[in-house]
C-alpha cells in the first residue's frame, strides 16, 4: 500500500510539472512564432510585420480627450507611410480646432537640422500647398532668411508686354482671385533690353485687375517691358 501511494504522489507531481512544462512550451513558441495582426480583433505585434485587410487605428479611449499622444521613435524613420495608388496620401494630417495645426516638424535647434524635408526626384513637386483665402505659405525669421532660394523661381504675377514703335503705354488686365490688383500692390515695369532716351515713366492701377505702362515718350521700335506685381 505505501508502494501505491508513493507512485500516486510521483503520479501527481509528474503530472503538474508536465503541465508546467507544457505552458512554458507553449508561451516559448507563441514568442518564436508571432502570426501578423489582422483585420477583425487581433493584437498589434511589436517588432513583427502586422498586416491587415482594414483600417487600424491608434486612439485614446475617449474621443474627448485629444492630449494624449502616440510617440514613435525609430533609428532611420519614426514614421514612414507609403501609398503606390494614383492620387494616394502616404501621411496625411488633419486638424479642426481653432488655431489648429495638421502637422508640426520641430528639430533640437542646431544649425544643421532640418524641421521638413521634401523631395521629388527626378521631377514634380516637392510641396504644394493651396489655401482659398488665406496664405498658401507663411514663412518668418528673426535673424535669418525667411526664405532662400537656389534656382529659378517662377511668379504666376508677372508677365512681358510688347510696345509697337510710337506708343507709349500699353494696358494689362490680369483676370482671377490670384491676380487681384490692390491699392497696396507694387508693380515693377522695366525695358528688357537697351532704349537709349527711352524709360519706363510710370505705372497707374486701373481697378482691381488693371494697370496701364507708360513710357516717358513715344516707343522709337518695338520695345518689351517686362512687370511683376507684388502684394
Amino acid at each position: 500500500m505505501d508502494d501505491v501511494q508513493k507512485l500516486g504522489r510521483i503520479g501527481r507531481r509528474a503530472l503538474v510539472a508536465g503541465g508546467a512544462a507544457g505552458a512554458v512550451a507553449a508561451l516559448g513558441n507563441a514568442v518564436l512564432h508571432i502570426e501578423p495582426a489582422e483585420a477583425g480583433g487581433r493584437n498589434l505585434v511589436l517588432g513583427a510585420l502586422n498586416e491587415a485587410g482594414g483600417s487600424t487605428r491608434l486612439y485614446t479611449p475617449s474621443f474627448s480627450n485629444y492630449n494624449q499622444n502616440v510617440f514613435l521613435n525609430g533609428s532611420s524613420g519614426s514614421v514612414v507611410g507609403s501609398n503606390q495608388k494614383a492620387d494616394g496620401v502616404g501621411v496625411a494630417g488633419f486638424a479642426s480646432g481653432q488655431n489648429g495645426t495638421a502637422m508640426t516638424a520641430t528639430t533640437d535647434g542646431d544649425s544643421s537640422t532640418i524641421g521638413l524635408r521634401a523631395t521629388s526626384d527626378p521631377e514634380g513637386i516637392a510641396i504644394d500647398a493651396h489655401t482659398v483665402n488665406g496664405a498658401g505659405t507663411r514663412t518668418a525669421s528673426t535673424g535669418g532668411y525667411a526664405i532662400e532660394i537656389q534656382g529659378r523661381a517662377v511668379f504666376s504675377r508677372s508677365g512681358k508686354v510688347t510696345f509697337r514703335a510710337g506708343q507709349s503705354k500699353r494696358s494689362v488686365t490680369r483676370s482671377g482671385g490670384q491676380n487681384y490688383i490692390g491699392p497696396a500692390t507694387i508693380i515693377v515695369a522695366t525695358i528688357q533690353g537697351l532704349a537709349g532716351g527711352t524709360w519706363v515713366a510710370g505705372v497707374v492701377r486701373n481697378g482691381n485687375q488693371k494697370f496701364t505702362i507708360h513710357l516717358n515718350q513715344t516707343a522709337p521700335k518695338q520695345l518689351v517691358v517686362g512687370w511683376v506685381a507684388i502684394n
